[in-house]
């Protein structure tokens, strides 16, 4: 998982570009989320799937980790840009129903179990976020 102090980094640059993002967590999960300054303004929880499913569905796009939520997302026709720690986990999982993308932090490791590790360190929120502008000028050229 992408460290939240991150997801809150991306969130600020999102919002200074207009965008209004917000984190979708388990119900279990809000009231320690809560507690977090940087992304409480954003949280958002649902009791049932369906109304997870909803909500992306409404959404304009889908940035996350590598999970469930992301290919909900692209199965529903959201473009969705999601987090991976090596290229070939990203080859065989991610989400390719719909339009999207994936992105990697810089390779600074050889082995796999390195990469493992250590792979939120050298993927930051500015990274990310050149990743999520060129997936726009992407889906502006089709």
């Amino acid at each position: 998982m992408w460290p939240r102090a991150r997801f809150a980094a991306l969130a600020g640059k999102l919002t200074r570009r207009g965008f209004e993002p917000t984190f979708l967590v388990a119900p279990d999960e809000k009231p320690a989320r809560l507690m977090d300054e940087d992304t409480a303004p954003y949280l958002l929880s649902f009791d049932k799937l369906v109304d997870v499913a909803a909500w992306i569905a409404e959404s304009g796009f889908f940035i996350g980790n590598d999970s469930g939520l992301g290919h909900l997302g692209s199965e529903v026709g959201v473009p969705t840009l999601s987090l991976f720690m090596r290229r070939g986990l990203a080859r065989t999982w991610r989400p390719n129903w719909g339009r999207g993308a994936i992105v990697l932090p810089r390779n600074l490791f050889v082995g796999g179990a390195l990469k493992e590790r250590f792979w939120k360190q050298p993927l930051s929120a500015s990274r990310v976020m050149l990743s999520f502008e060129r997936l726009m000028v992407e889906l502006e050229l089709r």
